[in-house]
C-alpha cells in the first residue's frame, strides 16, 4: 500500500494497477516532490534539532553546576532558559530555511536539495553549540559567579 502511494505521487503507474491513471501535469508532479522534501526536512531537522538540544540539556547540567556552584539554584532555571533559546533559534531557522527552495523536479534533485539543506542545518547548529559552550567559558572566567 505504502509503495503505491509513493508511486502515485511521483506519477509512476504500477503494473497491476487495474484502472487506467490519467497523467498528472508536470506542474503537479514537481510540487508533490516539493512536498515530500519539504516533509523529510522538517522530520529530520526538528529530530535532530530536539534530540542535540535534550542531550546538552542533560549533559550540559554538570557545567552549570561548575559555573553556578555557589548558585545552585540557579541552574536549573538556567539550562531551562538556554534549552528554550536553543529551540526557538534553531526551529525558526529551519522555517526560514523552506522559504528559498527551488522547484524540485526529480528525485535526484530532491535528494541533492535535502543533503545540502540538512548538511548546512547540522554545521549551524555545531557553530550555535560551541559558540554557547565559548560564551558558558567566558562567563565562568570572569565572573563572580565562579567557584575558583
Amino acid at each position: 500500500m505504502y509503495l503505491q502511494i509513493i508511486l502515485i505521487l511521483f506519477s509512476i503507474n504500477t503494473e497491476n494497477s487495474k484502472t487506467k491513471q490519467t497523467p498528472i501535469p508536470l506542474s503537479l508532479q514537481m510540487q508533490n516532490l516539493n512536498i515530500i522534501a519539504y516533509i523529510i526536512y522538517l522530520l529530520v531537522s526538528f529530530y535532530v534539532t530536539i534530540k542535540v538540544g535534550w542531550m546538552c540539556y542533560q549533559n550540559g547540567r554538570v557545567y552549570l553546576e561548575d559555573i553556578f556552584g555557589h548558585h545552585p539554584s540557579w541552574v536549573t532555571p538556567i539550562n531551562k532558559l538556554l534549552l528554550t533559546g536553543y529551540y526557538l533559534i534553531n526551529l525558526g531557522y529551519i522555517a526560514f530555511n523552506l522559504n528559498d527552495w527551488e522547484n524540485i523536479t526529480t528525485p535526484l534533485m530532491m535528494t541533492d536539495v535535502l543533503i545540502l539543506k540538512l548538511g548546512f542545518l547540522l554545521v549551524v547548529l555545531g557553530a550555535l553549540h560551541y559558540f554557547n559552550i565559548w560564551v558558558l567559558a567566558q562567563l565562568a572566567k570572569h565572573s563572580m559567579f565562579s567557584n575558583k
